[in-house]
């Protein structure tokens, strides 16, 4: 009976996102989804490009409800969601759970894969391999993406630096301090204006 009801609340769920997403669809607005492993600052890189004041928890699948809210890049507004955090080997029953917070991501005009770059090496590249490999699961493998390492603030010049040339089109950020937004809101724009031409 518990798994019946909480399917029917996941329909329930899936359909107002649907209404949701045709409003926005209607307004014209580009939107942009924040993905990544659990743990990477989506929440707090919510809060640092719009603004928004979205719970902040160090917890696995704190963001469950996609978070929306907008900002503005020269001029222009941009929509952008939260979503939960993805996990290696993301078990089939979760995807399908997870299902309303992972259409904003199959949906967006583009996905900005957040990544903790304060892990060693080998650990950010298996991190970033697991999101890839969720996002090609849910369909959203041909989506245009923006790879953002964050938590930089944490990073000595020496580990900068080799993220730099280990991840050429990266985006070096700190949802924590706000170094780096600027230079992402300058990629965001630049991809969503590729995306046109």
């Amino acid at each position: 009976d518990r798994i019946s009801a909480l399917k029917r609340r996941l329909e329930r769920t899936k359909g107002a996102r649907r209404v949701m997403r045709a409003e926005r669809e209607r307004a014209h607005l580009p939107t942009v989804a924040l993905a990544g492993y659990t743990n990477a600052g989506k929440s707090s890189l919510l809060n640092a490009l719009t603004g928004a004041s979205a719970e902040v928890e160090d917890r696995l699948f704190h963001t469950l409800d996609p978070q929306t809210r907008s900002f503005e890049i020269s001029g222009r507004t941009y929509l952008a969601t939260d979503t939960v955090g993805f996990i290696r080997k993301l078990p089939h029953q979760l995807v399908e759970a997870f299902a309303a917070t992972l259409e904003e991501a199959m949906e967006a005009d583009l996905i900005v894969h957040m990544a903790d770059a304060s892990v060693p090496e080998e650990e950010l590249g298996e991190m970033i391999a697991a999101v890839e490999d969720v996002l090609e699961e849910i369909g959203a493998a041909d989506r245009p993406r923006l790879l953002a390492l964050n938590k930089i603030d944490l990073l000595d010049t020496e580990r900068r630096r080799e993220l730099s040339f280990r991840h050429p089109k990266a985006v070096q950020v700190s949802a924590q301090t706000g170094e780096g937004l600027e230079a992402l809101h300058e990629a965001i724009e630049a991809k969503f204006l590729s995306t046109l031409q």
